[in-house]
């Protein structure tokens, strides 16, 4: 025995009769289920290097030629351990313990089987061999055993391994004897009702982890995926085998059924970037609005790429920025995914519920506009995805903790994850064990003199367990000691962080809140400041290998709008075949969306982005300018269109890409702007009044890019798409990409051909229900600005370009755009008796589905007075009918009378801002009190035909007046 088990054999006790059997077994399975985050310690030797003489052959630590090894690399082991990870994601991980640690999974088909392949089963390793690989099985994997593990374990004592040929069932089962969660079990579990669920929940607190929402196809149709955090009980034994667990919580005494917490090390979350968004920093408040909308607070639609609800990842990426980890869905589009069509650009590209950690980097790094979080330690070491920074396809986002007062942009350097305080880097989860069971029992190895806690039903697992926390403790004693030389706390001291490291630590309950680390350990800290990996220059510094990061990836077996056979590659504006996943060759595609080559994203790139549409639409080529300001001298040849443009990530660019640009990225500018003071943030309506103005001057007269049609037959005026934000099937994707305006074109609820890129009720309905029927909206108007208020709302509702949505919003779609009245129910251009008779018509038998259409004229969900109050404010009997009683024209005032066409009309007609003064607008006048006639006396829509030609004011509306003052009224 070594004289580091000498130090620790007051902790040792004299090992029972089933504790001596385990320690001189040779075949003890050891099931580990969980966090991919931890992936790379897991693989690692160091993982299993022999700290406490566990196997008793008088040998630990350092011995020979190097560290006494517990675990082999073959399949059986022949050693000590056989180790068996599955890395399906912490809060998978939590469920699978708690189905599966009291009970053996015998057969294949039991319900709540462990997952055996596909998107729940990212990556599995047995004694560091990979045998599955982002769900796919290998020749390793045993498909005949539950959950392909390549061994199984005796169901009686003495409990042990059995291995099988590969398809050749082993008997037995698998029980799993540890998870391991990036965080600690109570923030992995759901707590209280689901009727209390908000976003901002605390772990622990009613509601917690009960997010109700589906995620979304993408085609806006609902997915199977909810974000609902495990139960901590299972009452249904057709789910699941039935278990009922408690949380080891003092003074209450633990029993056969407490989950135990064994913590091991904080590891670091980084926020990590394409560096295609062109950013280096981000504030908390910021990454609350990606995290729960898609969408940063300035409107602009980046990627926020996501792990599922099962991911400790998210979860102690969510807490640490105060959300509730069932409610950090980002873009919610898709299930759960492992695949890599869903995480390469493409038809299948999906940006939501990443299986692991290596998928949501690869995700990220095939998003041109991607952001999301992984572990920071994952930056400098581990193959592909993995090394992200050192390997030049990711950088980190120095991030300012404001929701606390903080001031800095911090990075998760190892100086900044140690001060960690408001101004230090504080994102991370505590790495930790779950079991059921005390490893720490004072008959398991290593366990504690006194500890009588109920034991863990496997004693090796308690071992393994204990072998990397006594390890952890002898480190911190001594750090960089001779005795803790390549063990398992060596190996998390240089690439996570040892909790006695850091200044601070998060509150359990409330874990934005920092409070002082009470076992700060000053000696520790100077060694982890001068010895981990973490302080390196890529840690430290933005751009230490690439500040243009590298080409996606698209799924083979595609044409796409380059034309490139089987989309095979990229070809850049000089015809030079551009490879996958490779550095980008110049910096002239650094950007995402910088057609004009500033080095800059927003609306001034509307007229090459376009350009550059004209040539993928067979037109003439697009000469791209050579760069400037950031990225001067990058030629303009080396311009990539649809590494520029495809912000949808199918691969293409085209038109759905060009609705994106306007919708979500069109950054207003000191030059093209609708209002000033939208400088710096999104606007929408600059947006699609430059796609619009562009095309016209580039095709020579077309000032309808996307082809809308109004409903009401009004004009088209440059810009007014961007009231199309819905369709008939109610299908929308908030904060993913903007398909209202076509929707689905395919299967049973496709959108009909004429019912796309039209604005019509359907539309109207859709931005009412914004703030009208959104329970979050309690004062009339969805700000933007208010997180409360944006979850869940669409900002592409946003037709005045305020970042608000309200009444003015609709008003605006309706008198603006469609350029009808607020009572106009049928929307034939304007209002008259065929739309009350529409509203009686509801009011008397009310329809199913409330909508404009049949009379909801204020979209609060409701037909009855309110709305024919509106319908009459507005109405008009006859094109003569152009003022109330008193001679002030209709518009819309509840208190005005209007009993048909008398002198109030005559008067209005004639007043000093009439008819004479109207002629002489021009076609300034069209749409004013006295333009009711096309210029040949033809009445204008809702009493006439559209289709007209309407100079403003002049003789054809004169002479329909005098025409119609003395007929009847019918309908008053």
């Amino acid at each position: 025995m070594t004289a580091k088990n000498r130090l620790l054999a007051s902790t040792l006790v004299a090992l029972s009769g089933l504790a001596c059997g385990v320690a001189q077994a040779q075949d003890n399975v050891v099931n580990i289920t969980g966090a991919t985050l931890f992936q790379n310690f897991f693989i690692s030797p160091a993982s299993t290097n022999d700290f406490l003489d566990v196997d008793g052959d008088g040998i630990s630590g350092l011995a020979g030629n190097g560290p006494d090894q517990l675990c082999t690399g073959s399949i059986p082991s022949g050693s000590f351990f056989n180790v068996n990870y599955r890395a399906v994601g912490s809060g998978n991980g939590v469920t699978e313990t708690f189905r599966w640690s009291q009970t053996f999974q015998t057969t294949l088909t039991a319900p709540g089987a462990l997952a055996a392949s596909g998107n729940a089963l990212s990556a599995a390793y047995f004694n560091r061999s990979q045998y599955s690989v982002n769900g796919v099985l290998n020749n390793l994997a045993n498909a005949a055993n539950p959950g392909s593990s390549p061994m199984t374990t005796q169901t009686v004592a003495p409990f042990g391994g059995l291995y099988s040929a590969p398809g050749i069932a082993s008997g037995g089962g698998v029980r799993i004897d540890l998870g391991i969660t990036d965080v600690p079990a109570s923030f992995a579990v759901r707590f209280g009702n689901a009727s209390a669920a908000n976003f901002n929940k605390t772990p622990g607190s009613n509601g917690y982890g009960q997010n109700p929402a589906f995620g979304r196809n993408r085609d806006g149709s609902a997915s199977t995926q909810t974000s609902l955090l495990t139960p901590i009980s299972n009452t249904n034994a057709a789910v699941a085998p039935l278990y009922n667990l408690n949380l080891f919580a003092p003074p209450a005494l633990p029993d056969a059924n407490t989950v135990f917490d064994t913590p091991v090390a904080i590891s670091p979350i980084a926020v990590i970037t394409n560096l295609g968004t062109g950013m280096r920093q981000i504030k908390k408040s910021e990454l609350r609005h990606l995290n729960v909308t898609g969408r940063l607070p300035s409107g602009e639609n980046l990627m926020f790429v996501t792990r599922d609800a099962g991911s400790g990842t998210r979860n102690g990426f969510c807490n640490s920025i105060g959300h509730d980890p069932s409610w950090g869905a980002g873009e919610n589009i898709g299930v759960q995914n492992t695949a890599q069509i869903n995480f390469i650009t493409g038809p299948d590209f999906l940006p939501s519920f990443k299986g692991g950690t290596g998928q949501l980097e690869s995700t990220v790094l095939n998003s041109r506009l991607g952001i999301g979080y992984s572990g920071a330690e994952r930056a400098t070491s581990g193959s592909a995805p993995g090394s992200y920074i050192s390997g030049g396809r990711l950088e980190f986002l120095a991030v300012q903790n404001d929701l606390t007062g903080g001031t800095v942009y911090a990075r998760p350097s190892i100086d900044n994850l140690l001060n960690n305080g408001p101004n230090g880097f504080n994102i991370s989860g505590v790495q930790t064990f779950i079991s059921v069971g005390d490893p720490r029992n004072q008959n398991e190895i290593g366990g504690t003199p006194g500890n009588t806690n109920p034991r863990m039903r496997n004693p090796a697992a308690a071992a393994y367990l204990n072998n990397i926390t006594r390890s952890i403790e002898a480190f911190v004693t001594v750090p960089g000691g001779g005795e803790t030389v390549f063990t398992p706390a060596e190996y998390l001291a240089d690439r996570f962080i040892l909790v006695g490291g850091a200044e601070f630590i998060q509150n359990p309950t409330n874990p934005t809140q920092l409070i002082p680390n009470p076992a700060l350990n000053q000696t520790l800290k100077n060694y982890l400041l001068t010895n981990s990996t973490l302080g390196t220059a890529a840690y430290t510094t933005f751009g230490t290998v690439t500040l243009n990061g590298q080409t996606p990836a698209r799924q083979v077996g595609f044409v796409y709008t380059d034309g490139v056979a089987n989309g095979a590659n990229f070809i850049d504006q000089a015809g030079n075949v551009v490879n996958y996943n490779v550095n980008l060759p110049t910096s002239r595609n650094r950007i995402s969306g910088d057609f004009d080559g500033n080095a800059l994203r927003n609306v001034a790139d509307t007229r090459e982005m376009l350009l550059a549409f004209r040539q993928r639409s067979g037109g003439a080529a697009w000469n791209a300018p050579n760069g400037t300001g950031d990225i001067a001298g990058a030629p303009g040849t080396s311009a990539i269109i649809e590494i520029l443009g495809d912000f949808n990530c199918d691969g293409n660019f085209d038109r759905h890409d060009v609705r994106y640009f306007a919708d979500g990225l069109a950054i207003a500018t000191a030059a093209i702007n609708s209002n000033p003071a939208n400088v710096g943030r999104l606007d929408r309506k600059a947006g699609f009044t430059a796609v619009d103005t562009q095309w016209a001057s580039i095709t020579g007269g077309n000032n309808n890019f996307f082809g809308t049609v109004l409903a009401t037959g009004a004009i088209y005026a440059a810009g007014d798409s961007r009231g199309d934000v819905a369709n008939s099937t109610g299908r929308a994707t908030p904060g993913f990409q903007p398909i209202g305006a076509e929707g689905p074109s395919t299967g049973t609820n496709g959108v009909p051909v004429a019912q796309r890129n039209r604005i019509d009720a359907f539309d109207i309905d859709y931005v009412y229900k914004q703030f009208k029927t959104n329970p979050r909206v309690t004062d009339g108007a969805l700000n933007w600005s208010n997180e409360s208020e944006a979850v869940g709302g669409d900002l592409s509702c946003d037709i005045t370009s305020d970042l608000i949505i309200d009444q003015a919003d609709v008003n605006e779609l309706v008198q603006g755009i469609l350029k009808t009245t607020l009572g106009d129910a049928n929307l034939d251009g304007g209002t008259t008796c065929a739309d009350r008779a529409l509203i009686n018509a509801s009011i008397a038998t009310p329809p199913a589905v409330k909508s404009w259409a049949n009379g909801d004229l204020n979209g609060d969900g409701q037909i009855n007075q309110a709305d024919l109050d509106i319908c009459n404010s507005w109405l008009r009997c006859s094109p003569a009918d152009i003022a109330y009683d008193d001679g002030n024209v209709i518009n819309g005032n509840l208190a005005g009378v209007n009993g048909g066409v008398n002198e109030g009309d005559y008067n209005a007609f004639f007043a000093a801002d009439g008819f004479f003064f109207q002629s002489g607008l021009g076609t300034g006048a069209i749409g004013l009190s006295c333009d009711i006639a096309f210029d040949d006396g033809n009445a204008l829509p809702p009493f006439g035909t559209a289709g007209g030609v309407n100079n403003g004011v002049n003789e054809g509306d004169y002479n329909l007046f005098f025409n119609n003052l003395f007929l009847p009224c019918n309908c008053l």
